[in-house]
């Protein structure tokens, strides 16, 4: 709050002017803060403001990369007090090129609360091998579950028409420690329900992982289940007020965009907008309960159901050059902190990959395993790995011998300079290539 209220982002006084902020108290915080830095008191706000984004980025990565999803394939919801604040900053970093937010943000949890369905989960383990498995089995002990589910939804008042049951399975390739779970579609039953869970999953796990084993190894069904859901009634709600006529500003004032510096900016009450009508940033649209920030390179304006649509409308990327800096000759402490967190949540990634796809219990269950970064050079960047483990590589290879594809695997510990300690810690390192080559090398180490 402190940060947006310094860069002109939020107004001087929040809740409807219920809630006075203190403006000076906040700058002078910020000017303390950036004399450590040798930045001005903006500078030091919007890199707060950087930084808090980019931890969100990598939060959304952990539930969103990991899981074998692309974030730049889907739409950011952005709700909240708060949310708006960072949600075009946010995006840009995942490459998402629209931002919805809904009516009355800062309540849409409250609200969500009172309209939710009602919904159970139901699940039982039935350990079987796709080579040996019998749809019939599988097929009786998803109705008991199914109905289950319908008798305890049904208990809570929701007539039989408005009760829908999906199923789905958690499942793995024969050796796994880690399922991942795969979705019937709800026109499927019977044979055919079954039938698309053994073919699926080999296209989940292409997803999840980025690689399959169809046709060469067996894949084996862990837990059943299913999801009861009771339909409620959901108020249908006005539509908001729509205006002929394109919105006028109701104020302006300077805001502060990192890179670019003071900007004076119309500001625009939220009610105001209707649909049709499209604003293009930088500017600022403000309600009682949030505050919507539209950076330049995006455009915003309200749908028929009174969403706020924002939607990237340049195809630059987003820079941690510092105002008035095309270029840096250094990286700063806003850079080095993104970068930081970054490459730290790389190497989050790569561990999820490498102890959900495990055959080995040593490194599935004792975790046994360590993965790092290194530079082209050797360097590590980040990893519990030690920095010893890629110099056979380099040692044997060279640097001009690294290509595309290419994957390195080895257990000598005389060459390790104690990176490993004996035969059985095995290591694999593997080029990554972006742009230019040997930018990045991940070096997994199970050990």
């Amino acid at each position: 709050t402190d940060a947006a209220l310094v860069l002109g982002r939020l107004p001087q006084a929040l809740g409807g002017g219920e809630i006075a902020l203190d403006g000076d108290s906040a700058r002078h915080a910020f000017t303390l803060l950036g004399e450590r830095f040798d930045m001005s008191a903006e500078e030091a706000a919007a890199g707060v403001m950087e930084i808090a984004a980019a931890n969100q980025v990598h939060g959304i990565r952990q539930v969103s990369v990991m899981k074998g999803r692309e974030p730049g394939l889907y739409a950011l919801v952005a709700f909240g007090g708060a949310g708006g604040l960072f949600a075009a900053e946010v995006a840009d970093f995942l490459n998402i090129r629209t931002v919805l937010s809904p009516p009355n943000p800062g309540n849409l949890s409250a609200f969500g609360l009172h309209v939710s369905d009602i919904k159970r989960d139901y699940i039982r383990t039935l350990v079987r091998q796709q080579s040996n498995a019998d749809s019939a089995e599988i097929i009786t002990a998803w109705s008991a579950l199914e109905a289950q589910g319908r008798r305890e939804i049904a208990a809570e008042g929701v007539a039989e028409d408005a009760i829908q049951v999906s199923h789905s399975a958690d499942m793995r390739y024969v050796g796994e420690g880690h399922e991942v779970p795969v979705t019937v579609p709800a026109e499927l039953t019977g044979d055919a329900a079954v039938a698309h869970l053994w073919a699926e999953f080999h296209r989940v796990h292409q997803l999840t992982f980025g690689f399959a084993y169809e046709g060469t190894q067996d894949v084996e069904l862990v837990n059943l289940r299913i999801q009861a859901i009771g339909r409620i009634h959901r108020p249908s709600g006005s539509p908001p007020e729509q205006h002929a006529a394109a919105p006028a500003a109701a104020s302006r004032r300077p805001v502060y965009w990192r890179g670019q510096g003071w900007a004076e900016c119309d500001i625009f009450r939220r009610e105001t907008l209707s649909s049709g009508h499209v604003l293009n940033g930088p500017l600022v649209v403000e309600e009682y309960g949030s505050t919507v920030v539209v950076p330049e390179g995006w455009r915003g304006g309200a749908d028929a159901h009174g969403n706020l649509l924002l939607e990237k409308h340049m195809s630059e990327t987003p820079t941690l050059s510092a105002p008035g800096q095309a270029k840096r000759a250094a990286i700063g402490p806003v850079e080095l902190e993104v970068i930081v967190g970054t490459i730290r949540s790389a190497e989050l990634e790569i561990e999820a990959a490498v102890e959900r796809t495990s055959r080995s219990p040593m490194i599935r269950d004792q975790h046994d395993y360590r993965v790092a970064l290194f530079d082209a050079k050797g360097r590590k960047l980040t990893g519990r790995s030690y920095s010893a483990l890629v110099e056979p590589v380099f040692e044997y290879f060279g640097a001009d011998d690294i290509h595309p594809g290419d994957v390195f695997f080895w257990n000598d510990p005389y060459n390790s300079s104690g990176g490993i300690g004996h035969i059985p810690d095995l290591c694999t390192t593997v080029p990554i290539f972006y742009g230019e080559p040997d930018r990045l090398q991940p070096s997994v180490r199970p050990s």
